[in-house]
């Protein structure tokens, strides 16, 4: 068990996720996101930026992968529902 737990520790120290490919993955994902979604009423580019400035955050102290997966998902969660222009 402690060789297993070794060979992660090896391999977290060798990721290839590290910070500038997070700031590649993440604009790609906003820009996708906004132009998917900006259509609508229900995009805020602030919100989401802040949660992958958050993943960001959380990627200098874990993982960049975990902070990246944290930014997705807690973008899904709290997009606003559709909203109706009257």
């Amino acid at each position: 068990m402690a060789d297993f737990l070794n060979l992660i520790a090896d391999l977290h120290q060798y990721s290839f996720f590290d910070f500038n490919l997070y700031l590649i993955f993440s604009f790609v994902y906003i820009m996708i996101y906004h132009l998917a979604i900006n259509f609508g009423s229900e995009f805020n580019l602030m919100i989401t930026t802040s949660f992958f400035i958050f993943g960001a955050i959380l990627g200098y102290f874990f993982s960049f992968e975990f902070g990246f997966l944290t930014a997705v998902i807690l973008s899904f969660i709290f997009i606003s529902s559709p909203k109706k222009d009257l």
